[in-house]
C-alpha cells in the first residue's frame, strides 16, 4: 500500500508522460493527459472520507457530493478500485445527471471525453498497481 501523497505523485507523473506523448500522437493524447490529471480529484480513494481527493472537493464546497459514494462502496472494492470498472463507475456517478445524451453537442465532444476517460483509466491503473493490484 502507498500513501495518498505517493498516489498523487504517480498520477502527476502519468499525466506528464501522456502530455509528452501528445507531441507525437496528437491532440487526443493531450485530452488523455488532462483525464489522468483529473485523477487527483477522481481518485479511487473517494470511498474514504479523509482522502486527499475528498479534501480537494471540500475545498471547492462539494465534499458532500461523495458522501453517498463513500457509504455505498467499501474501500478497495472492485467497484471503486479496479481499473476500467472503477473509472467508469466514478464517471457515471459524477456525470450521469450532467450529461445531455440527446444533445447534438455531445456528438461533437464525445471523442475528447473518451480520450480524457482513457487518461483517467491510466491514472487508475497506476493507483491500482501502487496498491499492490488488490483483487
Amino acid at each position: 500500500m502507498t500513501t495518498g501523497l505517493n498516489h498523487d505523485r504517480i498520477t502527476i507523473a502519468l499525466s506528464a508522460g501522456l502530455t509528452g506523448s501528445a507531441l507525437a500522437v496528437g491532440p487526443y493524447a493531450l485530452a488523455a493527459a488532462g483525464g489522468a490529471l483529473a485523477g487527483l480529484w477522481l481518485s479511487p480513494d473517494l470511498d474514504l472520507p479523509k482522502c486527499r481527493a475528498r479534501r480537494r472537493w471540500r475545498n471547492i464546497g462539494l465534499g458532500w457530493l461523495w458522501w453517498p459514494y463513500d457509504k455505498l462502496l467499501p474501500h478497495r472494492s472492485p467497484w471503486s478500485h479496479w481499473p476500467i470498472v472503477g473509472t467508469a463507475g466514478r464517471l457515471l456517478y459524477l456525470g450521469w445527471p450532467l450529461l445531455g445524451w440527446g444533445d447534438p453537442v455531445w456528438l461533437i465532444w464525445w471523442p475528447w471525453f473518451a480520450a480524457a476517460a482513457v487518461g483517467l483509466a491510466v491514472a487508475d491503473v497506476g493507483h491500482w498497481v501502487a496498491d499492490g493490484c488488490p483483487i
